[in-house]
Parts: C-alpha cells; sequence; structure tokens
C-alpha cells in the first residue's frame, strides 16, 4: 500500500488563507466593538455629569449645520449689504425669493458657470465664455428687478385701502397698536405680512416710529414716507391722527389712478423697448438656422467683438427708451 505525501505547500497556503481571514475579521470587529464600548462609557459619564450639573449636551447635527449655515449668511449679508450689493439683494427680497443671501450668492455663481462653460464648450472662446454669462446676469438681473416692481407695485395699489381701514379702525376708538392688529387679518397679500411685520417689530420693543421706518426700508417710495412723517410728527405735537391718515389715502388714491393711467398710455413704449431688445437675439437665431451666415460671428476675435457691441448698443438702446417712457408722479 502506496502512503500519498501532500506537498507542505498544499498544506501551508489554508493556513495563510486562515489567518489571513481571521486577521481581516479581527480587523473590523474589533473597532466597531471598541467604538460601541467607548460610545457606551460616554454616556455613562455624560449621565453621570447631567446629575452633578457641569454637563452641556451638544448640539444635534441639524442644529450645528443651521448654526453653521446662520454664520456663513451673516457673514455675506454684511458684505453685499453696501451699494450695488444692496439694491441687487432688495430685488432678490421683494421678489420673494427668500430672506437669505447664501442662496442668492450661490444662485449668481451658478450662473457664472453655466454660461462660461456654455461659452467654452460651444465655441472655445473666451470673449463668449464672459459674453454668454454676463447676457445670463443681465436676464437674471432684469427678471428679479421686474418681480420685485410687481411685487412693490401691488403693495402700493393696496396702500390707500391699508390707510382706510387704518383709519376706520382708529375711528372706532383702537390705539394704533391695536388698530394695526385688527386690521391685518383682513389685508390681502403682500400688505398683510409688511403689516404684520411692523405689528410684530411693535410688540417685541421696537418704538412705533422704528416700526415704520423699517417699512419705509423695505418699501421707499413717497406714499410710504407721507405716512412716516405724519404719523411721527403727529406723535410728537399732536393732532387729528383720524383725519390726517385720510388725507393721505386720498393724496395716494390719486397717485396711484394717475400711475395706472400713465402705465396704460406708456404701453406702447414698453412694448417697443421689449422689441428693440428682442431684435438681435431673434434675427441671430433665425440666420443660424442656415449654415454658414453666423460662423464668422462665433470662430472669429473680429466677430465675437462685433456681437458683443451688438449686445451692449442693444441694452444701451433698450434703457434709453424705458427711461424716455418712465413718467414720475
Amino acid at each position: 500500500m502506496v502512503q500519498k505525501i501532500i506537498p507542505m505547500k498544499t498544506m501551508i497556503e489554508p493556513l495563510i488563507l486562515s489567518a489571513a481571514a481571521g486577521s481581516i475579521f479581527l480587523l473590523i470587529i474589533l473597532p466597531l466593538v471598541e467604538g460601541l464600548r467607548g460610545r457606551g462609557l460616554r454616556q455613562a459619564w455624560r449621565k453621570r455629569l447631567e446629575v452633578v450639573g457641569d454637563f452641556v449636551p451638544p448640539l444635534p447635527f441639524r442644529l450645528r449645520i443651521k448654526t453653521i449655515l446662520g454664520e456663513i449668511n451673516d457673514f455675506i449679508h454684511s458684505i453685499i449689504n453696501k451699494g450695488p450689493g444692496q439694491t441687487l439683494y432688495g430685488w432678490w427680497q421683494d421678489a420673494e425669493f427668500g430672506s437669505q443671501p447664501l442662496p442668492f450668492l450661490g444662485l449668481l455663481i451658478g450662473i457664472i458657470g453655466i454660461g462660461s462653460t456654455a461659452g467654452y464648450f460651444s465655441f472655445g472662446s473666451a470673449l463668449l465664455c464672459v459674453y454668454f454669462s454676463s447676457l445670463l446676469l443681465l436676464g437674471f438681473f432684469v427678471l428679479l428687478y421686474y418681480r420685485a416692481k410687481a411685487h412693490r407695485q401691488l403693495f402700493q395699489d393696496q396702500f390707500p385701502g391699508v390707510l382706510g381701514r387704518l383709519a376706520d379702525s382708529l375711528q372706532a376708538g383702537f390705539s394704533l397698536l391695536q388698530a394695526i392688529e385688527f386690521m391685518t387679518p383682513n389685508l390681502p397679500e403682500p400688505s398683510a405680512s409688511d403689516i404684520t411685520r411692523v405689528f410684530t417689530q411693535i410688540q417685541i420693543g421696537y418704538s412705533v416710529e422704528q416700526a415704520l421706518t423699517a417699512l419705509y426700508q423695505r418699501h421707499p417710495n413717497d406714499d410710504t414716507r407721507l405716512l412716516v412723517e405724519g404719523i411721527t410728527l403727529q406723535r410728537q405735537t399732536g393732532g387729528n391722527m383720524i383725519e390726517m391718515i385720510r388725507e393721505i389715502a386720498e393724496l395716494v388714491r390719486q397717485r396711484v389712478e394717475l400711475e395706472k393711467e400713465i402705465r396704460t398710455l406708456t404701453s406702447q413704449g414698453r412694448l417697443s423697448a421689449v422689441v428693440i431688445a428682442l431684435l438681435v437675439p431673434v434675427s441671430l437665431g433665425i440666420l443660424s438656422i442656415f449654415p454658414g451666415y453666423t460662423d464668422v460671428l462665433f470662430e472669429t476675435t473680429i466677430g465675437n467683438l462685433i456681437l458683443i457691441s451688438a449686445g451692449v448698443l442693444e441694452v444701451i438702446g433698450a434703457l434709453i427708451v424705458s427711461r424716455l417712457i418712465r413718467i414720475e408722479v
């Protein structure tokens, strides 16, 4: 009977594999076990410290993220709340896109990135990268401006009714604060939100003058200025507040009616401004259908400069026309 001899190499390989598998298993299990044991110890020490009274529990993860985002928003707000940045951010808030500056700044960066990427990968020109980014930014600012303007115009159209209800509440015997609280639930938006904010600010310690001044800063027009100055003067010198508010309401109502009439009469001029602004892009789009008609504009430096010049002149022309048809009331 012949005894079969197993090679040493065949016997060692399973041992090495078993040792490697055991080592990997320990490397995975030991940190997990130690982590669970450490967590149990931390919880035990926290309970002991809570009993003693010297332990302040850490903020949850969501609250920490919220705190960090709040600090970032405060930092960005301190930077952009000056000069043109303040105007643009005011449009952003009036357009009801949000009250935090971080989404506003992120959207601006995203628009610049999209325009640059589209210009580079479509035409491979640095000039067109800047050009398309500028066009997208201009379109975004125009949208922002007109949306904010519509919101402000709606508040201005509702303002005579707000003053009328305020005067009626005061005549019924309410104090100024009670009158503001009484009339707020029946107001339409956006007047309801703004008047509620005035009432809330007075409740938390603002004076009436400070709350009304904040309202004027959100809606810087002559109608709000008349109300703020009238109520401030009446509280300092005395007088018939009800009669004063009714006179302001009548004056504002006449101004609103006149502005509506002017907007109707100047609608043709505004349409002309829109047509002028769309003339070049629409013509360029139509000519792009035919091969070779617009290649020189996108593939040569001189063509890029001509295209940019045409866009700048179109913007200047639209601004001139819009300024000519603007009538201050």
